[in-house]
């Protein structure tokens, strides 16, 4: 009797290439986040120390002066100005970082499927998956776009009132500059800008990602036996998350479970592997009859010269995504 390549593993090493392309685009868009905000820090900070010289030299400054001078309220416009700015530019990144995450996840879900079911069952990509502008909440702006604006109004506020209170007691200019980093107060406590910004954009990645995931399971319902919670098994993982390790996904725990959770779910498709893996005789004759029909994915399989199965061959991703990416949020098979 034929001996088939377990297709757990086939679908392990699918998704092992999956999660580590993810992170690689997640991390890349975190980086491009993080560097606007150092960029904008840096102009905040050359403001300040600009229009502190210009009304002051080298001279301790002084509130008053400060106040009759203007140099307060020329350094809040060029603030707000400044904030503004990057608030604009971090929604539309933050925005095209949602889309692109959630489409390279569906993307990713379909490939897994399409290498692990039979030949003859389709894998459909669900309509509106290209995610289009209207698929950002219409009813004004959505939450993480309200949140950018808001941390960056209570950043100018705030870095304003050490400006004043650092003029009031005189201090000097590298003093005046160190207000770009005053901590953001929010009901939970006082935050860096920083790291607001760094959370914001990772868990809205992550829920894009799962979003994509969702909307492969959708699109082939016929063939998805279940999702499962899968931890990258590090040890890293918390306690909540590892007892959820191989269960069935649902609304109580699907991923991510908390702030920077790195959990993700698996597609489990119905198909001719649960009887080669069952062990039962009567399962290995229906999987070999299946064979013979030809509903085994054969693009997969590597025989020897004895016509015994050695292996499989996964169909790279790139090559993949060339030929089917055009298609997504067209409602249709891709094979």
């Amino acid at each position: 009797m034929r001996k088939f390549t377990d297709q757990k593993a086939i679908l392990a090493k699918l998704e092992k290439e999956t999660r580590v392309a993810q992170r690689d685009l997640e991390n890349d868009n975190v980086r491009h986040m993080m560097s606007g905000v150092s960029e904008t820090k840096r102009m905040m900070r050359d403001l300040i120390v600009s229009e502190y010289m210009n009304d002051f030299g080298s001279l301790q400054w002084d509130l008053p002066t400060a106040k009759h001078r203007g140099t307060l309220l020329r350094i809040e416009k060029g603030l707000t100005e400044i904030l503004n700015s990057f608030g604009r530019l971090a929604v539309k990144h933050l925005h095209d970082s949602i889309v692109k995450n959630r489409q390279q996840e569906v993307l990713r879900g379909l490939w897994m499927l399409d290498n692990t079911v039979p030949p003859k069952t389709n894998v459909y990509a669900l309509n509106g998956l290209e995610i289009k502008e209207s698929d950002i909440p219409l009813e004004g702006e959505p939450e993480w776009s309200l949140k950018i604006h808001t941390w960056n109004e209570l950043l100018k506020r705030q870095a304003m009132s050490q400006l004043q209170a650092q003029a009031l007691h005189r201090t000097s200019i590298s003093d005046a500059a160190k207000a770009v980093d005053a901590k953001i107060p929010l009901p939970q406590g006082n935050y860096d800008y920083e790291s607001l910004l760094e959370r914001l954009t990772t868990n809205e990645i992550l829920n894009a990602q799962a979003a994509g995931r969702g909307d492969v399971a959708e699109a082939n319902s016929d063939i998805v036996e279940q999702e499962v919670f899968l931890t990258l098994d590090d040890a890293r993982v918390c306690d909540e998350c590892d007892q959820e390790e191989g269960k069935e996904v649902d609304e109580s725990n699907q991923p991510p479970l908390h702030v920077n959770c790195r959990c993700y779910t698996s597609i489990v498709p119905k198909q001719w592997a649960d009887l080669l893996r069952s062990g039962d005789s009567d399962d290995n004759e229906l999987a070999n009859h299946l064979e013979d029909l030809g509903l085994v994915p054969t693009s997969m399989a590597i025989r020897g010269p004895d016509g015994e199965l050695q292996g499989r061959v996964v169909v790279e991703f790139d090559t993949f995504a060339n030929k089917y990416g055009p298609l997504i949020g067209q409602y249709q098979g891709i094979r």
